[in-house]
């Protein structure tokens, strides 16, 4: 755990919100907006790729036909669950376009980023038979 919070030290509740693909597209240009300053806006993706040109235009810097979600092309249209950071979620950091998305549950009910991390680690060793699973599930 003091490894972890040395990680993670800010407690951040992990919100989830529902986005259109284009909204989606329009934070990734917003994450390589600055690059390659390290201002913390540069994305950190699980169960999406995608790919990017620096020397292109802000605005055109995503490579459209790179986006990909859970191995699926993004659709624009199609809506999606995001998990986020509430600072992200909260317009932070130029991410704007989250502000106004509907959350699946508010501050008071989410998980905080660290205990999420601490139980994909406790689920990792149950898959490998290393914990035994108590709650049956």
């Amino acid at each position: 755990m003091h490894d972890l919070l040395t990680i993670l030290p800010i407690v951040d509740p992990l919100l989830v919100v529902r986005i259109t693909g284009g909204q989606l597209l329009e934070a990734l240009e917003n994450g390589v907006y600055r690059y390659p300053a390290l201002d913390g806006r540069f994305p950190q993706v699980a169960g999406m790729e995608f790919g990017f040109d620096p020397n292109a235009e802000p605005g055109h810097q995503i490579i459209r036909d790179s986006v990909k979600i859970q191995g699926q092309y993004l659709k624009k249209n199609k809506v999606y669950q995001l998990a986020i950071k509430e600072y992200l979620a909260n317009g932070k950091d130029g991410y704007v376009m989250f502000q106004n998305c509907p959350r699946m549950y508010d501050t008071e009910t989410a998980q905080l980023l660290s205990t999420v991390v601490v139980n994909h680690f406790e689920s990792i060793k149950i898959v490998h038979g290393i914990k035994k699973c108590t709650s049956g599930h």
